[in-house]
């Protein structure tokens, strides 16, 4: 489960493009046309929604990307670039336009071509009604999966093709220091609640101990190898299902305890260590969590 997108124009198709295998040769860098640089919130959405994290990373933030040859700034904006964006409090955004005197269906295929060749994976696309930009295709970095780009399109009545650039990344700051585990532990205590229906606290524990060296030490390994932190949850609309939370005690030979929760794993979920909230699981930890309880470690 993700954090929720707020979609601002009536989009009447979106198609999710999978990941294709990555080419055998490296990507060139992007040719410089047009840098962008990127500020907590939303850009260019007056009044949009967007809780902005007190602890969001400062910056600044660019993101370089090709230009279509002929193609020149428009000011001020005369569509929305930004149709939609996660409701992510670690969110930072930027947008631009520009016009060329190109067709439409011309521009686009050249936008494919030169992102995908310069570190850049197709993602999605859309249609919109409701946008002058009405036509476009997403954009992930294959260097990091938290940087999108939005690249729309729309015919200018008076001839030509207008270009909306939006670009997007989730930047965490830095993992507190005393979220990770330290030295060694002799015992591992796992209580796995499960809830008689998704959205309900848990109505019983199940409880297991483990004192299987290797089996504490993976679980150990795959907690200190996450590196999201975030202490403002994004807005997440699907409630949690299957069992959860897990409540864990790493117990060491002096008998001193650390411990750690996790309520699921995803943006939607959290795992908080040594009190420090909140870890961002993509479900690692939460895979072996499931098969060290189930006798399977």
């Amino acid at each position: 489960m993700g954090v929720a997108r707020l979609t601002l124009a009536v989009v009447t198709a979106f198609v999710a493009i999978a990941p294709m295998a990555p080419r055998a040769r490296a990507a060139a860098p992007c040719p410089s046309g047009v840098t962008l640089t990127l500020h907590p919130g939303v850009a260019g959405q007056t009044g949009a929604p967007s809780q902005v994290a007190p602890d969001i990373p400062a910056g600044p933030f660019t993101v370089s990307l090709p230009l279509y040859s002929d193609a020149t700034p428009v000011s001020p904006l005369v569509g929305d670039p930004m149709g939609s964006y996660p409701l992510d409090p670690y969110l930072q955004t930027a947008v631009g336009e520009y016009e060329s005197a190109a067709a439409e269906k011309t521009v686009m295929k050249w936008y494919v071509t030169a992102l995908t060749s310069c570190g850049w994976r197709a993602s999605g696309e859309m249609r919109t009604n409701s946008n002058v930009l009405a036509v476009g295709r997403d954009f992930t970095a294959a260097a990091n999966p938290n940087l999108q780009v939005q690249m729309t399109f729309g015919v200018n009545p008076s001839g030509g093709t207008y270009i909306g650039y939006a670009a997007e990344e989730i930047t965490y700051p830095p993992r507190p220091a005393n979220s990770y585990l330290r030295g060694h532990f002799r015992l591992l205590r796992i209580a796995l609640g499960r809830a008689r229906s998704p959205g309900n606290p848990p109505s019983s524990f199940r409880h297991v101990t483990i004192s299987t060296h290797r089996t504490i030490a993976r679980l150990v390994a795959a907690i200190n190898s996450l590196t999201q932190y975030y202490s403002v949850r994004g807005i997440c609309m699907t409630p949690n299902v299957g069992p959860g939370p897990a409540r864990i005690a790493f117990v060491r030979a002096n008998g001193t305890v650390v411990h750690a929760c996790e309520s699921n794993p995803g943006a939607c979920g959290a795992l908080s260590v040594n009190g420090v909230r909140w870890l961002n699981d993509t479900g690692k930890v939460w895979k072996l969590i499931l098969r060290d309880i189930s006798g399977q470690g």
